[in-house]
């Protein structure tokens, strides 16, 4: 079931059960993406996990685990996954893609069907999140290379210093940053070529 299904029919869910921290499944089967945001990848394959992948999942399961949720719909209602996409409102009205990324857990990722509203709340919880350093934030602005970065003011993504794919981008679609931080405090968020997100395996921490 969409989430415009969902949200026609007036329904909530329950039950849900977190793939990582921006994916679960309700009812053993339907699949809901939380819209405007991303979080570390869980590896697969082999892959190790990227950093706070897990951290991510636990923090996302603990909030919205045991709530009833209701998904409202963003854009066409689903992915091109075929996963509902939603603004996921926990029972206070509070939206949980928000709380997410005010705990440092999730970071903006861009999308058009992401309402203009909706994307200026979640950058201001990013630039917050980034302020207190909270969550992954901590570790990870320390973690970034030095030097350049190339953004794509278009697919709002941006490439780590010398990545092949950044010199790809229209020389009337770049934006350049200083560091890292500016690409996220300006609601870029890294590309998956040349990916700059550190491995669990590579981050030395006292815990998160």
């Amino acid at each position: 079931m969409l989430c415009a299904q969902v949200e026609a029919q007036n329904l909530v869910v329950s039950g849900a059960t977190f793939l990582d921290g921006d994916t679960f499944v309700y009812n053993r089967a339907s699949k809901v993406r939380l819209a405007g945001i991303d979080t570390p990848e869980i590896g697969h394959d082999g892959a190790p996990d990227q950093y706070y992948a897990e951290a991510s999942r636990k923090i996302a399961a603990e909030i919205a685990g045991k709530a009833t949720l209701v998904l409202v719909p963003v854009g066409a209602g689903k992915d091109r996954h075929g996963r509902g996409l939603c603004d996921v409102r926990l029972p206070d009205g509070r939206s949980l893609n928000e709380v997410l990324v005010e705990k440092g857990s999730a970071y903006v990722y861009y999308h058009d069907d992401v309402p203009q509203a909706l994307q200026a709340r979640l950058l201001a919880a990013q630039r917050r999140a980034m302020d207190a350093r909270a969550g992954f934030w901590k570790v990870v602005l320390e973690s970034f290379p030095a030097g350049e970065y190339v953004g794509n003011r278009n697919s709002h993504r941006f490439f780590s210093p010398g990545c092949a794919e950044g010199r790809r981008v229209a020389s009337r679609n770049r934006v350049y940053f200083s560091t890292a931080e500016d690409a996220f405090r300006a609601g870029f968020s890294p590309a998956r070529p040349c990916n700059i997100w550190p491995a669990v395996r590579n981050v030395r921490t006292g815990g998160v």
